[in-house]
């Protein structure tokens, strides 16, 4: 009978239910929860969108040690030696691969945007020479405008012997080794 029962609890019962549908509180509560998930998809497609501008903001890489001007002024052909430099200067980025005798101290400057190339910005070279008897003969500074593009070969050198498919080096190994009992070699050499 309309959702009310006949005992004498049915009368307290029914002062408190109420109707769903005509319930003042629960077209409240369907209007926030209506505007919930567009507020929330609001708030997390604009912070999809803040992180996604913040990746794409450059950020600037500086890589190497050049010294300041003041202290390559220190070093003076002719006086200074390798342990001297190495004491103003410290250690070198690297030392020429056939001539020893000369140090470069190297710093790179690059902008890197979001997933693109990078974009080299700055280069400082400083080559500090010695003679046969470790003192400074020669310090020259060199720039970006010194550089020289070296285009690289993308050839393969060949190899001798055959080209084996993925399969042929998987299945060519059946056979080749002998079990406990078989009369093969036990290793190199054998």
């Amino acid at each position: 009978m309309n959702g009310y029962l006949h005992s004498e609890s049915a009368q307290v019962r029914s002062s408190i239910m109420y109707y769903p549908d005509y319930s003042p509180c629960r077209k409240s509560l369907r209007a926030a929860c209506r505007s919930a998930p567009d507020s929330a998809r609001k708030f997390l497609g604009g912070a999809a969108l803040a992180l996604l501008l913040g990746a794409c903001s450059p950020t600037i890489e500086v890589r190497g040690y050049v010294p300041d001007e003041a202290v390559l002024a220190g070093v003076r052909p002719g006086v200074d030696n390798r342990q001297s430099v190495s004491d103003m200067l410290g250690t070198p980025s690297t030392v020429a691969t056939f001539d020893t005798d000369v140090w470069y101290y190297v710093s790179t400057t690059q902008r890197r945007e979001a997933f693109f190339d990078p974009e080299l910005i700055s280069r400082t070279i400083v080559a500090v020479e010695f003679d046969q008897n470790g003192n400074v003969a020669d310090m020259r500074r060199y720039s970006l405008a010194d550089g020289r593009i070296v285009a690289f070969v993308d050839r393969e050198t060949p190899s001798r012997g055959r080209e084996l498919t993925f399969l042929e080096q998987m299945f060519g190994n059946f056979g080749r080794f002998s079990g406990a009992s078989g009369g093969g070699s036990s290793g190199p050499g054998s």
